[in-house]
């Protein structure tokens, strides 16, 4: 992306929260300044999860972040994971890394929400929701507007191509290990769900994603603190060393959500408007392959993209035509990934999966010793549209 003079678009940016802000930053970053911008509906709340969760960020939405000057506000130190070690219940082992470049950064999550927000609400006016383009006498009563929404709104007559409810939750919260991480990410394929921790910035603290049956979940969440530890070491294969101690519990309903990628709409009577999906409103995908925010980036990444190429050629952004082919795009990408997740998960929540998935992370392990360019293609995968 290249730092333009500013050229008032026709678009209109829904949201309040992070992906909204990013947006609106990383198109002014492109010379492109929204012509409107609302809040999200009254509806929309905040994540219950934003509290002490972390994600992890693809190498190349931290490149974005930083030239964004957004990475350079996390208060909090980041953690980058060097490598990570994937398990199945019965024996299978997968190393993941390279010495050369992190496979993913660590960052607390309400973090990350309050150094976007400060970088909003700090960059130029070009970028405030009331900036407003020069008039001109010229200028057409009736305005095509582009309204890109970046929240779900968890409304049901939302058009959606695919929703699926788990029936589970994430349950998150920061454990003290007696075995220092050394930078090094684990997962385990349990029967019940997959079981992640991450490492933080002291070398003995990680913090765990375990996707578990909701009922199991909130009870787990709810278990005094040493029944608690006794339950978590006794399922996380000794891989940390003993869990001493955990920060508050929380847990959040995981869901698979595909929308359709386009919508036409008339937002005013003198506009019209072609919406278009990208973030949460568009993919909530399972975590156990931390890619929900960095899919998210790479949304804002392609529509920059689409938006510098269309203006250079001196084509009209707002057409159907290039909408909807940007949206298919993206939509495709983001069905690959939940159709990967949803196919993982599907797969080792079988108990008789766990015998498969062993056998399988066994052939990737040696098909990766016998390519050791894999990881580097698989760090590629991740960092694919940015």
């Amino acid at each position: 992306m290249t730092q333009k003079t500013p050229f008032y678009a026709p678009i209109r940016i829904i949201g309040t929260g992070k992906t909204a802000q990013l947006t609106a930053l990383a198109l002014a970053d492109a010379g492109f300044v929204p012509n409107h911008r609302i809040n999200a509906p009254s509806r929309q709340k905040p994540p219950k999860h934003a509290q002490g969760g972390v994600l992890a960020l693809s190498p190349a939405t931290r490149a974005l972040l930083a030239r964004l000057q957004i990475w350079q506000k996390l208060s909090q130190e980041t953690s980058p994971v060097q490598g990570m070690d994937i398990y199945a219940p019965h024996g299978g082992h997968l190393p993941l890394g390279t010495d050369d470049a992190p496979l993913a950064y660590i960052v607390n999550e309400s973090d990350l929400a309050h150094a976007i927000a400060q970088q909003f609400s700090t960059s130029p006016k070009s970028t405030s929701p009331k900036s407003k383009p020069p008039k001109s006498k010229n200028t057409p009563t009736k305005r095509p507007i582009l309204t890109i929404a970046t929240e779900s709104s968890h409304n049901a007559k939302e058009p959606t191509r695919l929703a699926h409810d788990y029936q589970a939750d994430a349950l998150t919260t920061t454990l003290d290990c007696a075995r220092p991480h050394q930078n090094r990410a684990y997962q385990i394929f349990l029967p019940e769900g997959a079981l992640a921790c991450l490492p933080l910035a002291q070398p003995h603290r990680r913090a765990l994603i375990w996707s578990l049956p909701r009922a199991q979940a909130r009870a787990l969440a709810r278990l005094p603190t040493p029944q608690f530890l006794a339950y978590l070491n006794a399922h996380s294969g000794g891989h940390a060393g003993t869990i001493s101690a955990c920060s508050a519990r929380h847990t959040h309903p995981l869901h698979l959500h595909l929308s359709t990628p386009t919508q036409e709409t008339t937002h005013a009577p003198h506009s019209t408007a072609i919406g278009i999906a990208i973030g949460a409103a568009a993919h909530q995908i399972h975590p156990l392959a931390g890619q929900g925010f960095n899919l998210s980036v790479r949304d804002i990444a392609a529509l920059v993209k689409t938006l510098h190429k269309t203006r250079r050629l001196g084509l009209d952004m707002t057409a159907a035509d290039i909408v909807q082919d940007f949206a298919r795009r993206r939509h495709t990408d983001a069905a690959a990934h939940a159709l990967l997740t949803h196919g993982l998960n599907a797969l080792f929540a079988d108990a008789r999966g766990g015998y498969i998935g062993a056998i399988g992370l066994d052939a990737l392990a040696r098909l990766g010793a016998r390519l050791p360019s894999l990881p580097a293609r698989l760090i590629a995968g991740a960092n694919h549209g940015l």
